[in-house]
């Protein structure tokens, strides 16, 4: 249909209404006798059929003005397009972007005013701009950390904004990065998911800071491609703090962010000074300064903490401290290892490290930026001997399971008071705990069955450190084996030894008094660094 339905009735009566006047008009004609009027009859016949033409063409120029208003009235499409049909009902579903970058907050503001906050306004002013239309509004807030419970929804009156308020109080950033393509995927499929009587006009609005990363994956296109293509709108609202220029970069930004936090030792060891680095990131424009607050299980650290003068923009401060480990209080007591039992010797083990917590922030005035980039934590296990389990591949030829020369020589150069070495066979590797070493050496050992190569590649995976000692029973094979599947022998073996020296190379090697380091490769990453003389 080109109309209304009301309009087009009105129109029809509107065209009649010429014709009407035109019949009324003919009606009030009475014919009277009378002898004058003779002559002006006979000049009547005359311009009879002018006069009718003219009557005519007034009548249809009378019924077209009334149809082109009826026309106009009727909303008539030129492209023959019907008009829309009316709205009655309009959903307005917000995914409110609660993640860590909204958090950000605006120098201009102060610490009390961040992008999420911004959003909250947002949300409250769109609930005030609905309840003034006339046509009714259904308004749904959800949380991109919980999309599938919407926080408010309700038909937009006069108290939705109120109510809005309340519901939004009880929300704020978390402190955690999510990605938002789920999230938005939830929103569409909530909003197309809603079936009610008459016509529906379906709008999604998005209310974030709008990163980059938080769009890695591409899915928000697909969504809106499949949205908008059922007669839905999106609409962006960029929250970013601080704002953007028409470039589409922050107008100005001096967060500074702690980016690492590294130790140099995985484990350490009680009472044993250990140096952690701190990574701090100047991302702003401008020098800046900021203290480093350092604090070992909860308890600030005085000695640690210090004031960074110099933080160049744009760049990353290494800033080294040291801390001393401490077992944090109610930790268990460190027992003696019993015996003879390996099984409960790998029991103990595993539970003597205490878990250390080093919290590192930055204490920065300007108080800008996103305040979780101010803090960085670090867990360390404290032990007070490292275990080191030694695999003696020396062990496995000798009737009574003693260690062999080779495992003699490498306990007697570990420190007792620092080390806390067990001696295994090969064969017992299927039931030591790897899990309550610190290292597991591997002292001339020929293999070791598949299993247990898989069991040794997750200890490695875990972050366990494994170290290799070749001797005479080490089989080349099984080395390289490692290399090229597992990587867990560092470099590959030739298929068969050098050859042995003869008694004068061994005379001239024993009287040379100068330092020796045979290097055959001394760029190779296993020995790269070392001196060379």
């Amino acid at each position: 249909m080109l109309f209304r339905s009301l309009a087009l009735m009105l129109g029809g009566l509107a065209v009649s209404i010429p014709v009407i006047i035109h019949l009324i008009n003919r009606m009030q004609f009475r014919r009277v006798r009378w002898a004058a009027m003779e002559f002006l009859l006979a000049a009547q016949k005359k311009m009879r059929r002018r006069m009718i033409l003219e009557q005519l063409i007034l009548l249809l120029l009378r019924i077209m003005l009334m149809l082109l208003a009826g026309l106009l009235l009727s909303r008539w499409l030129v492209g023959g397009q019907p008009p829309v049909p009316p709205i009655d009902l309009a959903l307005h579903d917000v995914l409110l972007d609660d993640t860590l970058s909204m958090s950000d907050r605006e120098p201009a503001q102060g610490d009390e005013r961040n992008a999420f906050q911004s959003a909250r306004d947002d949300s409250v002013r769109l609930a005030k701009e609905l309840a003034g239309k006339r046509v009714p509004s259904r308004l749904r807030i959800r949380l991109a950390s919980d999309p599938d419970h919407p926080i408010f929804d309700e038909q937009v009156g006069d108290g939705s904004a109120a109510a809005l308020t309340l519901a939004l109080a009880k929300t704020k950033a978390n402190p955690v990065r999510i990605p938002l393509a789920g999230p938005f995927k939830a929103t569409v499929d909530a909003s197309l998911g809603l079936n009610e009587k008459g016509r529906i006009q379906r709008i999604v609005h998005l209310m974030s800071d709008l990163r980059a990363n938080d769009w890695a994956d591409g899915q928000m296109t697909t969504d809106a491609i499949r949205f908008t293509g059922q007669n839905g709108e999106i609409r962006l609202l960029d929250c970013a703090n601080p704002t953007r220029s028409d470039s589409g970069e922050p107008v100005a930004h001096d967060n500074l962010a702690l980016v690492g936090l590294l130790p140099e030792t995985r484990s350490v060891l009680e009472g044993q000074p250990v140096s952690i680095t701190a990574l701090v990131s100047n991302f702003g424009r401008n020098p800046r300064r900021a203290g480093l607050s350092v604090s070992i299980n909860g308890t600030r650290d005085a000695s640690a903490s210090r004031l960074v003068e110099s933080l160049p923009p744009g760049q990353v401060t290494p800033v080294v401290f040291r801390v001393v480990p401490i077992r944090p209080a109610g930790a268990p007591p460190v027992t003696g290892t019993p015996a003879p039992d390996p099984i409960k010797r790998d029991a103990v083990r595993r539970a003597d490290p205490a878990l250390m917590s080093v919290r590192v922030a930055l204490e920065d005035d300007a108080r800008v930026g996103v305040p979780a980039d101010d803090i960085r934590d670090l867990v360390l296990p404290v032990r007070t001997r490292f275990p080191v389990l030694v695999v003696d591949g020396g062990s496995s030829g000798r009737p009574d399971g003693s260690p062999g020369p080779d495992a003699l020589h490498f306990g007697a150069a570990l420190n007792p008071q620092i080390f806390d070495a067990e001696f295994r066979d090969p064969r017992e590797l299927p039931t030591s705990d790897l899990g309550a070493y610190a290292a597991v050496v591997m002292l001339n050992v020929a293999d070791i069955p598949d299993p247990e190569v898989s069991r040794l590649d997750s200890y490695v995976g875990e972050g366990g450190c494994v170290a290799w000692f070749t001797g005479d029973r080490t089989d080349p094979a099984f080395a390289n084996k490692l290399y090229d599947m597992k990587g867990l022998f560092p470099l590959p073996l030739a298929s068969q030894p050098s050859p042995a020296w003869s008694d004068q190379q061994r005379e001239e090697y024993r009287r040379d008094d100068s330092p020796k380091i045979v290097l055959p490769e001394s760029d190779h990453p296993v020995v790269a660094g070392l001196s060379v003389f």
